[in-house]
């Protein structure tokens, strides 16, 4: 009788030892790398972010500063806070097949497990095939009024003057929010170094933003050529390593941009710096676009022009 308890016992382990593997939920921490960042003004551009989901729920996000993230997982609804000098936001999307899809703030990322195969449909979205669809469906646009093409020319060049705007956002310290119109300059200078400088409206004597860049042939990409207090943002100088975060290109909708954590060299302060930019002399899709603040005026004397 002993035997046959003792077997029984045994029979009954191994059955619920094979239910459990059967619904082992899978692993999913590690470190996620971004492969796409779009936002909503429909700029898209990725700065070396990282997610990575450790166990217990905890995890780090870097975009320029490293935030505390706790995570929750049901199913494939992944959902996130992150907290930053004690103000907590939220970051829920989904995570499937390695692929963290996640909204923070006005921007969708994409992030996906070192080490993992990137699937077809995420490998396109990276690439701007989405956007490139959403773009051609606009209706109402200013594009359409004047019968153009919001698409970028495709002999479009760096090299000269270009409009926009930059924004200092989530500020912390005793750093202020703005929003301005901006100028920005692809040129060289008289040693034939190549330079890409951007200056707010109503300061043309300060750059805000300037670095050298390669003159790489095409003319369309900016890789940055950083050297010893050679290039800096606001009032900060930029390390050689930084050069990362600001190496980007014409865009497929003409635009150039890039986004950018910003703390001044005390390390007293700082923000989130974006800029956005398209060539001077084009107009803007004002359906799709987020408009400078005096674009009325610029669009005005476009066509007194």
């Amino acid at each position: 009788m002993i035997k046959k308890l003792i077997l029984l016992f045994l029979v009954l382990s191994m059955a619920l030892s094979v239910t459990a593997c059967g619904d082992k939920v899978p692993d999913v921490t590690g470190r996620y790398e971004v492969v796409s960042a779009k936002w909503e003004d429909g700029s898209s551009t990725t700065d070396g972010e990282w997610i990575e989901l450790k166990k217990g729920g905890k995890g780090t996000l870097y975009m320029g500063f490293e935030f505390d993230l706790e995570w929750k997982l049901n199913g494939e609804n992944f959902t996130g806070t992150l907290t930053f000098l004690g103000i907590e936001e939220s970051m829920d999307g989904t995570l499937k097949d390695s692929v963290l899809s996640v909204q923070y703030g006005d921007v969708s990322y994409v992030f996906i497990k070192e080490g993992a195969a990137m699937p077809a449909d995420t490998e396109a979205q990276a690439a701007g095939v989405e956007s490139t669809a959403k773009l051609g469906d606009t209706a109402g646009s200013l594009s359409e009024a004047i019968g153009g093409s919001a698409q970028a020319d495709s002999e479009e060049v760096l090299t000269g003057e270009w409009y926009g705007w930059v924004k200092e956002s989530m500020p912390w310290g005793d750093h202020n929010e703005d929003f301005q119109d901006a100028w920005g300059y692809v040129n060289y200078d008289e040693f034939s170094n190549k330079y890409f400088e951007v200056y707010k409206d109503g300061d043309s004597q300060n750059a805000f933003f300037s670095m050298y860049i390669e003159d790489e042939n095409t003319d369309t990409h900016i890789i940055p050529v950083i050297g010893n207090e050679d290039a800096w943002i606001i009032d900060t100088y930029l390390l050689e390593e930084e050069g990362q975060y600001f190496k980007t290109g014409i865009d497929y909708d003409g635009s150039i941009s890039f986004t950018y954590s910003y703390t001044r060299y005390d390390g007293n302060s700082g923000c989130m710096v974006e800029i956005f930019l398209r060539k001077d002399g084009v107009l803007w899709d004002e359906a799709f676009d987020t408009l400078p603040p005096r674009y009325d005026e610029y669009k005005v004397a476009l066509t007194k022009g």
